[in-house]
């Protein structure tokens, strides 16, 4: 995964995954029992954020049958998904996920949940199955790219004055886009997420920068019907299929030119930004106050993207260096204040003037 501007940090700050093995005998040889530990990294948020602790935890699995990560619930409530390399790939401090405890649960990625129905896997929130070749492909991406983990370079952009001292900072759009878009939607159709993204974009873009950029006479502009309206722009390989970067992106630029051609909206484009570094969406959230379209490797399908919404950031500085960094975003669940790994985000989408 090709990424700019970023720095390979002090590998002194281990974020390892330590387990302890049982060696038991059996008539097939030698069984491995794990007992996990709290890797360092879940270690430090739970230190950054006194009032949650660790309630339960869960092994997820690879498509060989082998522990990838652990689930964990918080009490009071939130949760974290660690791999078994220490470092927590997603993690919140309010929403939950619909992992099944009583069922194998298959992992590729941030959001990106299966469990498995005779030879094909099925996709816990969307209910989309894909074959064992196409989980096996999503499983070697999830793994590059934790395997390939590294810290960002800490680089201020324009107009940001970036901490100092240690500890943990945290910062977001001064609104936060409604989340629950996806749950008043009535669409029965599966893989619309991209719909649903542009959807929460444009009505933080609408109520809080560009009133009138939506027209009131879309069906009274309800959530539901924007979403609705939105799939002839946005799921251009048609619906069920799922929109790429270049699918939102041509979706909202003729939205916006065949219902603002006489007006001052004209001039406003969606543009994106390949691989969107930290510091450059740091800069979009701080300084100029607007969200992010932003779509996860790993995650669904390997050629269509999931889609989420970004509001905010946290970094955690300890000894003078950055030893974590996370993106927050409305998941495209349901849930807002879903933190997670920069490492998993591919492309941003944002409208520009």
């Amino acid at each position: 995964m090709k990424k700019r501007n970023r720095r390979i940090l002090s590998l002194t700050v281990a974020i390892l995954m330590l387990l302890v093995t049982v060696l038991s005998s059996s008539a097939a040889g030698i069984t491995l029992t794990p007992i996990v530990q709290t890797p360092a990294a879940l270690t430090r948020i739970l230190s950054a954020h006194p009032e949650l602790s660790v309630a339960s935890s869960q092994p997820l699995y690879s498509p060989t049958n082998e522990i990838t990560a652990y689930y964990y619930t918080f009490s009071p409530t939130g949760y974290a998904i660690a791999s078994v390399q220490g470092e927590v790939v997603e993690w919140s401090p309010t929403a939950t996920r619909e992992i099944p405890a009583n069922q194998t649960v298959y992992y590729a990625g941030p959001l990106s949940y299966f469990t498995k129905s005779g030879v094909s896997y099925v996709d816990v929130y969307s209910g989309e199955t894909c074959s064992a070749a196409v989980m096996t492909a999503l499983y070697a991406e999830y793994e590059s790219i934790v395997q390939a983990h590294a810290v960002l370079a800490d680089v201020a952009p324009a107009g940001v004055v970036l901490p100092e001292l240690d500890g943990t900072y945290t910062n977001y759009t001064t609104y936060t886009p409604d989340p629950s878009v996806h749950d008043t939607c009535t669409c029965s159709y599966e893989d619309i997420c991209g719909s649903i993204a542009t959807a929460m974009y444009l009505m933080y873009y609408n109520d809080y920068i560009c009133p009138g950029i939506i027209p009131t006479g879309i069906g009274g502009s309800t959530a539901n019907s924007i979403v609705h309206y939105l799939l002839a722009y946005i799921e251009r390989n048609g619906i069920g299929v799922g929109s790429t970067t270049s699918d939102v992106v041509t979706g909202i630029n003729e939205f916006i030119s065949h219902h603002h051609y006489t007006s001052t909206y004209l001039g406003y484009s969606a543009t994106s930004d390949d691989y969107l570094s930290f510091s450059e969406y740091v800069a979009l959230i701080v300084v100029e106050d607007y969200p992010v379209m932003l779509d996860l490797d790993s995650t669904a399908w390997l050629e269509i993207e999931h889609w989420v919404v970004g509001y905010g950031y946290e970094e955690t500085i300890e000894d003078g260096n950055v030893v974590s960094q996370y993106y927050i975003v409305c998941d495209g669940w349901g849930d807002s204040n879903v933190y997670v790994l920069p490492d998993f985000i591919d492309d941003g989408v944002y409208i520009t003037n």
